[in-house]
């Protein structure tokens, strides 16, 4: 089967905030050389270019950010983006050799991070950002007409998602993402020890207002394509 001219695919639109000009040329290029996908690539040079342009011409699929600008420097800009832009699906590219800065983007809500330079894991990180920020939009619309929650763990980034139906079920909202509530859910799926197993239920129990709930949660455990686990499930 041959592969469809990039004319005929539906463009990905790139934001790329990064304010070494000769960088964001390299990442265009690379970009354009992909086989299978069209990108079409915005480039600014500040975070607030960058919110500006996400709210007068996006969404956008996927955002490349940098965390050194001219207004904005290391967590300050992924936060700053993550909250300007809610939703926005956003891969921190650092040329800091700290590999702790990245697990704290991730924690601040990045999707990913990557070093500058490593073209493959770039090229990567964009299509597991994409597949998974599908998958996400789908399964809230699920959700949604099902009251299904579901969640993920990232163990390594101490990083954790639940989707609106989760809240919901404990009569809260996303802003509340670290009441007391949640820490009978969190902890049981922290702890969970699937061994050799893929996937397990675990029973969870909490004190509710109106008296103890409970829940069955399935707990699977998975691979990322760009390495490391990731415990996701639903209740």
């Amino acid at each position: 089967m041959t592969q469809p001219e990039a004319t005929d695919l539906i463009p990905i639109k790139v934001l790329h905030i990064e304010d070494d000009t000769g960088t964001a040329l390299l990442v265009r290029l690379l970009l354009e050389s992909v086989q299978g996908l069209s990108f079409e690539v915005i480039h600014r040079t500040t975070l607030k270019d960058g919110l500006d342009t996400w709210h007068r011409s996006g969404p956008y699929d996927v955002v490349l950010l940098d965390l050194s600008l001219p207004d904005s420097y290391d967590l300050n800009t992924v936060r700053g983006f993550v909250q300007g832009a809610p939703g926005s699906n956003v891969i921190v590219m650092t040329g800091q050799e700290r590999g702790s800065i990245g697990i704290e983007s991730v924690k601040a809500g990045a999707q990913d991070f990557l070093a500058k330079g490593d073209d493959e894991a770039l090229v990567k990180s964009i299509r597991y950002s994409l597949e998974r920020q599908s998958i996400l939009v789908r399964l809230a619309e699920t959700q949604r007409m099902a009251r299904i929650g579901s969640f993920e763990y990232e163990p390594d980034a101490q990083h954790w998602f639940f989707s609106d139906e989760v809240y919901a079920q404990f009569d809260l909202t996303a802003q509340d993402a670290l009441a007391q509530e949640l820490e009978p859910l969190r902890r049981a799926i922290s702890q969970a020890s699937l061994g050799s197993d893929t996937q397990k239920i675990i029973p969870v129990e909490f004190q509710a207002a109106d008296g103890k709930k409970y829940f069955d949660v399935l707990v699977k455990h998975n691979r990322r394509s760009t390495g490391g686990v990731m415990l996701q499930g639903y209740l």
